[in-house]
């Protein structure tokens, strides 16, 4: 019923935007040429300033409503691209569109025989096997601890329910219900004691009532010019009931995933990166590459990943995990009931159940799917133990790899340079001065000023250079940090360049030997001396055990480190590359510093050690806590690469902040007139003129925003005083044609 409320709404008050929006601009033009003969009365004043009001509100429900057609992230909500929009959500709709198919051979084009196609296509392909599969025996599979099952059986809280919600990206396709998470948010405090009383029976009985688990199957071309069903990946489009429940389900299975997936797996579980296979690939490659061997790397990927998953076998392997009987029952139901409508053009086929295979789409996947590798994983590692399959050894101690795995990707084992960074560097550079023509044109400020933050005066274009340093500084707090336990990528890196040994000051060890992906890690660390200023001081040491930190040289108390607050006692230490650990010992249970001099402390030796004592007292050493990494620049010691970048970027600001905000991507407009605008504050002449030009012939500076007198306000203190009152005085002409838009072409 709710419904088909909603539709008549859309159809009857919402749906009516052009209208409105020329009933709207009729008012404010009929007000205007009055004003040119006579002066208004305050209730005529009153009603333009309705009248512009009411056009504003239009022009931005217009925006969010082709916005949503259009699905596109990149552009966040609030900038004025009504026609671009437009023209994504048409564009989405012409690539996405299918004409016709070729079935066994024969080329459909009818319609109601092209749905046809895609029902019996796809009921075939999510259909259950009326075989059992064998189930892999003899293998040892990592198990859930007791306390962790009980955990994930637990009763569902409200605040649970909540930091779902929260989870959940409002503005996504909708799925057979006609809703989005946007309106899920915005009516929780009317909907949330129903959906507090789904989960209660949904715990409590295990069961999704009919039409609750149903879902669209949106098909995207893999190619261009797709005619096969084999061509498109089907996307499903879920309700919110049963979205938030698996979006519920998938938090409280993620928690426990890096207990029962193998290190080699490098996606969806929590403390990995794909990257982190990247890095042991690299290092693979270059050991045997070092070493002159010969070796092999045999990439396989599992065709429709998830649409071929038994469902039985995914039971077992859950059992085999140590899963309980009421979640395995809960994820059966889940997968059971399932009902699929393939939508062609737009328009819903038939449902029909599944019988196998997992929805894309639905949280809950990728983590079940992860349980379905995992056996591939254990029948490598079988055939290892058994003598038939041997690995590449790593390191100095032999640690051996066989086997990486990145989702559905899987590799089983047995030129980035200097002028192609400039080239992109300049590429950028001359299209953001040329236009789309890859030619030179004349740069109107300096490349440094363009890569600032808008909020520092430039207009954000990112710098490579500096973005690399903040990606490189991530494997480098990685590797201190103690999330995601002992990776293997971690020691990978240990065994084969330290020799396991982890008191060793990595920055200090650099060998040819190393790989040149390592060693650019290591420069983060200190070697480089613009990175150690920068970037290398930005990571502090929380000290655990101490076996890691350098005492000397590390920052670990405080903001500078023990070289730079005391000097003089430096340069008399007897040990000025040690270790945390090496500086005192432990006796009878408590820590106590013990630190040997050269000589005796004379004058102002002794007054820097007082400091120093002092210091230490604050310090706890934990035995058996390891040392990890904290990011000084974050209230959570949380590295980020966001803002390791924004660290590295100048500090200074050209322009004041308030002018900045203003000046840059306020007023919806696009980037070439932000230059432009940046230019002119700058007083380059071009860039000045330019802008000048474009607030004379352009309709969206007086219509289209809030801000457009403080814009003006501001450019009149830059540009020529005349100049900019006579443009003034041309704005009513422009609202006079303004409402013969109807095509949308002033929302350019």
């Amino acid at each position: 019923m709710l419904k088909e409320f909603l539709r008549e709404w859309n159809k009857g008050v919402f749906g009516d935007i052009e209208a409105q929006f020329e009933r709207a601009a009729t008012k404010v033009a009929s007000v205007d040429m009055k004003n040119e003969d006579f002066m208004l009365e305050e209730d005529e004043v009153h009603e333009r300033q309705e009248g512009f009001q009411e056009i504003w509100d239009i022009l931005r429900k217009r925006e969010t409503l082709w916005r949503q057609k259009s699905r596109s992230n990149w552009v966040k909500l609030g900038d004025a691209n009504t026609r671009f929009f437009h023209k994504i959500a048409n564009g989405r709709k012409a690539c996405n569109g299918i004409v016709g198919l070729s079935c066994d051979g024969q080329w459909v084009e009818e319609p109601e025989m092209v749905k046809k196609a895609a029902v019996d296509y796809f009921q075939k392909l999510f259909c259950g096997e009326s075989w059992n599969r064998p189930k892999p025996a003899g293998i040892t599979f990592k198990q859930i601890i007791e306390e962790m099952r009980v955990w994930l059986e637990r009763p569902f809280s409200v605040e649970e329910i909540e930091d779902g919600l929260k989870n959940c990206e409002g503005n996504k396709a909708p799925g057979p219900d006609r809703y989005n998470f946007n309106f899920i948010k915005f009516a929780w405090n009317s909907l949330k004691e129903d959906f507090v009383s789904f989960f209660g029976e949904f715990h409590q009985h295990g069961r999704l009532v009919k039409g609750l688990n149903s879902s669209f199957l949106t098909l995207i071309p893999k190619k261009l010019n797709s005619v096969e069903l084999k061509d498109f990946r089907p996307i499903s489009l879920i309700g919110c009931i049963y979205k938030l429940l698996a979006k519920v389900l998938a938090n409280r299975l993620k928690m426990v995933m890096s207990q029962i997936i193998s290190n080699t797996q490098s996606a969806f579980v929590g403390g990995r990166q794909l990257v982190d296979g990247v890095l042991v690939l690299n290092e693979v490659v270059e050991e045997v590459k070092r070493r002159k061997h010969q070796a092999f790397i045999f990439k396989a990927d599992f065709e429709k990943a998830y649409d071929c998953v038994d469902w039985s076998f995914l039971d077992w392997m859950m059992n085999r995990f140590g899963f309980g009987v009421r979640w395995r029952g809960w994820i059966k139901e889940c997968l059971s009931t399932a009902r699929i409508s393939v939508l062609v053009n737009g328009s819903p086929t038939e449902e029909f159940r599944m019988g196998k295979g997992l929805r894309q789409g639905d949280p809950l996947s990728p983590f079940l799917f992860l349980m379905i590798a995992e056996g591939l994983h254990g029948l490598v590692k079988k055939a290892e133990l058994e003598g038939l399959l041997h690995g590449i050894d790593v390191g100095s101690k032999g640690l051996n790899i066989s086997l990486l795995q990145f989702a559905d990707d899987t590799l089983i084992s047995g030129k980035a340079n200097g002028e192609n960074i400039f080239t992109v560097k300049t590429i950028l550079r001359e299209f953001l001065w040329g236009g789309a023509e890859l030619k030179r044109k004349i740069s109107w400020v300096s490349w440094e000023m363009v890569c600032r933050s808008k909020e520092k005066g430039g207009l954000g274009v990112m710098d490579l250079r500096r973005r690399n340093w903040a990606l490189l500084g991530k494997w480098w707090f990685r590797l201190g940090e103690g999330e995601g336990g002992e990776s293997l990528w971690k020691r990978v890196v240990w065994d084969k360049y330290y020799g396991g040994r982890r008191e060793v000051d990595i920055r200090a060890v650099e060998s040819v030997r190393m790989s040149r992906i390592w060693r650019d890690v290591i420069s983060v660390g200190g070697n480089s001396i613009k990175l150690q200023d920068m970037l290398g001081k930005g990571f502090r040491w929380m000290v655990g055990d101490g076996r890691q930190v350098g005492f000397w040289r590390e920052i670990w108390v405080g903001d500078i480190s023990l070289k730079e607050l005391c000097p003089r006692l430096f340069e008399l230490a007897m040990n000025k590359d040690g270790m945390v650990s090496e500086m005192g010992l432990w006796e009878r249970g408590l820590w106590r510093w013990n630190v040997d001099w050269r000589r005796g402390r004379l004058g102002r030796e002794r007054g820097e050690e007082a400091v120093l004592w002092e210091v230490l007292s604050r310090v706890q050493i934990t035995e058996g806590r390891v040392d990890c990494w904290t990011w000084r620049h974050d209230v959570e010691g949380r590295y980020a690469v966001k803002t390791a970048y924004e660290f590295l970027s100048p500090m200074e600001s050209i322009l004041p902040d308030q002018i900045c905000n203003v000046l840059v991507g306020s007023a919806g407009c696009d980037a070439k007139y932000s230059g432009r605008g940046d230019g002119a504050f700058l007083n380059k002449g071009e860039c000045r003129d330019g802008l000048l030009h474009m607030i004379q012939s352009k309709t969206f500076l007086w219509i289209k925003t809030k801000v457009a007198g403080s814009v003006f306000s501001i450019v009149d203190l830059k540009l020529n005083p005349r100049e900019c009152a006579a443009a003034m005085r041309k704005h009513r002409s422009l609202l006079r044609a303004f409402h013969k838009h109807k095509d949308g072409k002033h929302d350019e």
